[in-house]
C-alpha cells in the first residue's frame, strides 16, 4: 500500500516537525509500505522539500514529492506559453513538463488591450489549473493510488 502524506499539517506545522511525524513514517517502511509526500505549496523546488523533510527526520527522494505546481504543471501541454507569477518551485514544475515560460512583454494574445483585466495578467491558467487539482487527485500514476 502506498501512504499519501500531506506535508504542513501532517510531517509538519510551520517548518517544525510535528512530534512523532518521522517515527510513524519510518514504522510505515519498516512495514514494508510506501511513503509518499504531497503539498500546495508550490515555491520551493522539490529539492527544497526533500531537503526540509531530511531537517525534520524524514529521508524521501525527490520522486516521492509532489506539489500543486507539478499538478497545475502536468495538465499543460509541453510547449505551451504562459507568463508565471510565483517562485522557483513554479518554475522548476513548468519546465518539467516542458512548458515555455514567456515574459509578460512578449504575450502575443495580450497585445491587444481588448481585455477586461487591467493590466491583463494570464492568471486564468493557473486558476483553472489548481481548480483542477483540487476537483481531481492529480497525483503521479507510478504511485499506484490514482483512481480516475
Amino acid at each position: 500500500m502506498t501512504w499519501a502524506l500531506d506535508l504542513d499539517g501532517v510531517v509538519w506545522l510551520a517548518g517544525r516537525a510535528i512530534p512523532g511525524s518521522a517515527r510513524a513514517v519510518s514504522e510505515l517502511r519498516s512495514a514494508g509500505e510506501r511513503v509518499v509526500f504531497l503539498t500546495n505549496n508550490s515555491g520551493p523546488v522539490v529539492a527544497g522539500h526533500v531537503e526540509a523533510l531530511g531537517k525534520v527526520g524524514v529521508q524521501c527522494a525527490p520522486q516521492d514529492v509532489t506539489s500543486s505546481a507539478q499538478a497545475a504543471a502536468s495538465m499543460l501541454a509541453p510547449g505551451t506559453r504562459v507568463a508565471v507569477v510565483g517562485d522557483k518551485g513554479i518554475l522548476e514544475a513548468l519546465g518539467g513538463q516542458g512548458v515555455k515560460t514567456v515574459s509578460y512583454t512578449h504575450l502575443d494574445v495580450y497585445k491587444r488591450q481588448a481585455s477586461i483585466w487591467s493590466p491583463p495578467y494570464p492568471a486564468m491558467v493557473i486558476v483553472s489549473a489548481f481548480m483542477s487539482w483540487l476537483m481531481e487527485a492529480r497525483l503521479p500514476l507510478d504511485w499506484g493510488i490514482y483512481a480516475p
